[in-house]
Parts: C-alpha cells; structure tokens; sequence
C-alpha cells in the first residue's frame, strides 16, 4: 500500500529543505572562519572555540597530534582538551 501523498507536510526527497540553506550557509561561513584562524595562528572564534591569539612558541609545545587536529579543527590545546576531555 503506497502512502504517497498522504503526508503533504512531508517533502518530496532530493528537495533540500529551506532551512538547509541556512544551514549551508552557517557551515560555510565557520569553515572558512576556521581556515582564517589556522592561517593566522589563533583559535577558532567562539562558540566553537577561544578566539585567543596563539604564540609560536606555545604552538610549538604541541604534540605531533595536537597540531593535526588544530590543522582540522582550529582548536588551541585548552580548548582541544576542553572539548575532547584532556588526559
């Protein structure tokens, strides 16, 4: 028994949503935030991150794999250790 057409307010699939445009535009603009930040030695701007500047010297106490996930994420330490729970 086909249910099509029964539920209106349920969209068609393969049609996005008007809020997923919003939400394009939000993942949008914090990727490129994060690309901004890494380039610049900071961390990513808040809600996601501190924003604080980050000095060379304290980027160079980072682990091999703190500087990969900084690289991804624009986490600084406090706030990787924050988020991910510290050792």
């Amino acid at each position: 028994m086909s249910t099509r057409g029964q539920h209106p307010e349920v969209h068609t699939i393969g049609i996005p949503e008007p809020e997923a445009s919003a939400l394009k535009e939000f993942a949008t603009k914090t990727l490129q935030e994060r690309d901004e930040a890494v380039s610049n030695l900071r961390c990513a701007a808040e809600p996601i991150g501190c924003g604080k500047e980050i000095s060379p010297e304290e980027f160079a106490t980072y682990s091999p794999l703190d500087k990969k996930e900084y690289s991804m994420s624009g986490l600084c330490l406090p706030c990787q250790d924050n988020f991910f729970g510290s050792e």
